[in-house]
């Protein structure tokens, strides 16, 4: 900017205008340590949403009635980092889905018998890091009964035919009430690490009553979901 006038003016109109940007400068300045100090007194949250390990199960059997499958696993997520702030809480949500078939083969000659899967129901829990003895949170559902009535042995163990059964692929998905992980030093302190295992304890299980004098039944099971982890700091 070019300032026209006698030499005195011009000098009083320069230092008016370098006061001016020197005020200017420390105010944007001074935002900087306000704008942080505002965020940090907020704190925030950061989610992490990690896949259950995936799992099928078969239990095939000639005879007996109560069948049960468990397995366990490990998953692992991403720990909380410490630059964002100082961890408070931990908040988790876990979707789970199943699927079930379900298959029968009458092996007498005759049949109409009826045939029935009863009390189906799974269960999941996922174990607490700092204890895994214990749950922070778990899901269970029951699928009420499955019946069929039984055809005439057709002498082909195959699931098919006029003496076999092979139901459809059933899917449920559900989820379990949120849990606000326990909120003490020594309960977050697994969950500063960059990672995190978490053990994961599955389970199935099924009644199976039939009618016939001799067969095989079975059901399939498959079990999966996913775990979101919140991390809450100041």
């Amino acid at each position: 900017m070019e300032i026209i006038g006698n030499a005195p003016r011009k000098a009083a109109l320069l230092a008016t205008l370098q006061q001016l940007a020197q005020g200017v400068r420390k105010g944007l300045w001074g935002l900087i340590p306000l704008g942080l100090l505002a965020g940090h007194a907020l704190g925030g949250e950061t989610t992490h949403v990690v896949s259950l390990p995936l799992h099928h199960a078969l239990a095939t059997s000639p005879s007996g009635p109560d069948h049960e499958q468990a397995w366990q696993d490990v998953l692992y997520a991403p720990g909380h980092d410490a630059r964002l702030g100082v961890l408070t809480g931990v908040s988790l949500e876990l979707t789970h889905w199943t699927s079930t078939r379900y298959m029968y083969e009458n092996l007498s000659a005759n049949g109409g018998h009826a045939v029935t899967w009863g009390r189906v129901n799974s269960a999941l829990h996922v174990a607490d890091p700092a204890d895994d003895s214990r749950s922070i949170i778990s899901h269970s559902t029951s699928y009420g009964d499955y019946q069929i009535q039984s055809g005439p042995g057709d002498g082909v163990m195959d699931w098919d035919g006029s003496g076999g059964h092979t139901s459809p692929l059933f899917t449920r998905l559900s989820h379990a009430d949120g849990r606000q992980a326990l909120q003490t030093r020594i309960a977050l302190a697994p969950w500063t690490a960059p990672q995190v295992a978490l053990r994961v304890h599955g389970r199935s299980q099924f009644l199976m009553t039939s009618q016939d004098n001799w067969y095989a039944f079975g059901m399939q099971y498959w079990s999966g979901g996913r775990l979101r982890v919140t991390y809450h700091w100041d």
